[in-house]
């Protein structure tokens, strides 16, 4: 199914749940090198974490993030609640 963060399947343990993308999964067993998980819909789970993309990131986005959080920022001070 995918690769899970090692630092979270050590904090974890069978019968947790977990969601990835848009499902929720509990965790049945964890072995030496495998995660074993079965579908639970429906049931609420936590967010699995992993450590900053690094290099990979885009750099756009994140320039992107922080002029618009720089426009709300001036249309708030301004007290430009429509524009804002």
């Amino acid at each position: 199914m995918g690769e899970l963060d090692e630092e979270m399947v050590f904090e974890s343990h069978p019968g947790e749940t977990f969601i990835l993308g848009a499902s929720t999964w509990r965790i049945e067993d964890i072995t030496h090198d495998r995660v074993l998980v079965t579908p639970a819909p429906g049931e609420p789970g936590k967010m699995p974490f992993w450590k900053a993309m690094g290099r990979a990131g885009r750099w756009s986005l994140g320039g992107g993030l922080v002029r618009w959080c720089a426009s709300c920022a001036r249309c708030r001070s301004r007290r430009r609640s429509r524009d804002w």
